[in-house]
């Protein structure tokens, strides 16, 4: 059994082998099981009509399904939109958007390990923006939750009569 590790250009190349059968597995490191899936093994045969055989070997990011979900003072859920900001632990950028639906919720789907922040964008002027929020995606889904507060004004009354009686008036707003 023979091991070699693949270059810069991700490439190896196993050579003298005699005509047999032959099974390629990838070995990935504990590091990098954190981050990869891995495809294989592969199982062919070398002969006089078969000399040689390419292994096309693909490591798929390890993901985890990220989801906001949405609340508002006045009861509001659909159409707010957030923004999803950041990068793989291997330093892959990554941005999604979305904006969320009847329930309040957005699906920001399959998002690759590693540290992101998420925000409201565009957010209407009745309500106070909520804090953006740091995240990191490791071994599980996650639902981050972002509520709007109302924004408040004052509505003074300064109450005046001919003769000076103030108190007991009541008002309506």
């Amino acid at each position: 059994m023979r091991q070699k590790e693949t270059d810069a250009a991700g490439q190896i190349e196993f050579t003298g082998l005699p005509y047999g059968s032959y099974t390629v597995t990838e070995i990935l490191t504990a590091e990098q099981k954190k981050v990869y899936k891995t495809e294989g093994p592969w199982t062919f045969t070398l002969s006089a009509s078969q000399t040689s055989y390419t292994v096309n070997a693909h490591n798929s990011l390890i993901t985890k399904d990220v989801k906001v979900k949405k609340t508002a003072e006045d009861g509001a859920k659909a159409g707010f939109t957030f923004q999803l900001i950041g990068s793989t632990v291997n330093g892959m950028q990554i941005t999604r958007a979305g904006t969320t639906d009847a329930n309040g919720e957005i699906d920001f789907g399959q998002i690759p390990k590693g540290t992101y922040t998420i925000q409201e964008i565009n957010v209407p002027d009745q309500y106070c923006s909520p804090d953006t929020q740091t995240i990191t995606v490791a071994d599980s889904d996650m639902t981050v939750t972002f509520s709007n507060k109302l924004k408040v004004g004052i509505i003074e009354i300064i109450k005046k009569t001919d003769d000076g009686v103030l108190q007991g008036f009541k008002f309506l707003t």
